[in-house]
């Protein structure tokens, strides 16, 4: 069960690592990319938020550029057996 549980922690880490990796050049400011993995029982979920100027660039003309970074990540939760999903947080709070 250890082993498992660090095993999904590595894998989450690698596959935040590789959306970050994906989204950063799409961005006019990649300072503004936050990209979260939060692992849920069977399950890793990527949360990306961007600055609102940035939002066309990741989602890409008729969501193209999201629609083919879940692809990815679906093409890897086969291989590894575990559901990644990736979420773009849209409803951006306030910041202080």
């Amino acid at each position: 069960m250890a082993n498992e549980m660090t095993a999904s922690k590595d894998l989450a880490v690698e596959m935040e690592a590789l959306v970050r990796d994906m989204i950063k050049p799409l961005l006019n400011d990649p300072r503004e990319l936050s990209v979260k993995a939060v692992r849920l029982t069977g399950r890793i979920t990527i949360e990306v938020e961007t600055s609102q100027d940035d939002v066309q660039y990741v989602l890409g003309r008729g969501a193209s550029n999201m629609k083919a970074i879940r692809q990815l990540m679906k093409a890897y939760s086969g291989r590894y057996g575990i559901k990644i999903e990736v979420d773009y947080v849209t409803d951006r709070m306030t910041r202080s």
